[in-house]
């Protein structure tokens, strides 16, 4: 949680050695989500605010670096609409969990909302490098372009994705 809320700050100031750090931060904040819960359930050392603190540390870690690409502006307005659309998504199921947990009932995510974050996770490393390479190597136009399209390919099958996932877990649950 931590990480992801310094993270935007990283990204936006006009540093090349700080940008660079917000990927390593963004690296390591995303293979730590992965592996706590896992060690948390092997250790046993589950907690309630742990169940808190992790889908709202995902939430931050996502939304705060897709802001901090929005700021940057390096999608056009119709992948921005994907964002807000994705983000109404995060919040409202983190809602839902949230009510679910105060009613004493625990829903766990899914394999679709796994699936989601890790697809939103390769979206943002894809926006970071098209980013860097639009700004610090101009000169590169393929690969700054294959870059751009992959981006925008990726985003919208991950808002896809999201909604689906959303809808999914709602229906289930």
């Amino acid at each position: 949680l931590i990480m992801a809320i310094i993270l935007p700050y990283l990204f936006i100031t006009d540093s090349l050695t700080l940008r660079i750090s917000a990927f390593f931060v963004f690296l390591i904040a995303a293979l730590t989500d992965r592996y706590d819960g896992k060690l948390a359930r092997k250790l046993n050392i589950v907690t309630t605010l742990c169940k808190i603190l992790d889908p709202i540390a995902d939430k931050v870690l996502n939304l705060g670096t897709f802001a901090s690409f929005i700021f940057l502006s390096i999608y056009p307005l119709w992948a921005i609409i994907l964002i807000i659309l994705i983000a109404f998504r995060e919040i409202l199921i983190t809602a839902l969990r949230f009510y679910w947990m105060y009613k004493g009932k625990v829903v766990p995510s899914d394999m679709g909302g796994k699936v989601k974050f890790v697809m939103q996770i390769v979206v943002l490393g894809f926006s970071y490098f098209f980013f860097m390479f639009m700004t610090y190597l101009p000169g590169l136009r393929l690969l700054t372009s294959i870059f751009m399209y992959s981006t925008y390919i990726l985003l919208a099958v991950t808002a896809i994705l999201t909604v689906y996932s959303g809808t999914s877990y709602i229906i289930k649950n």
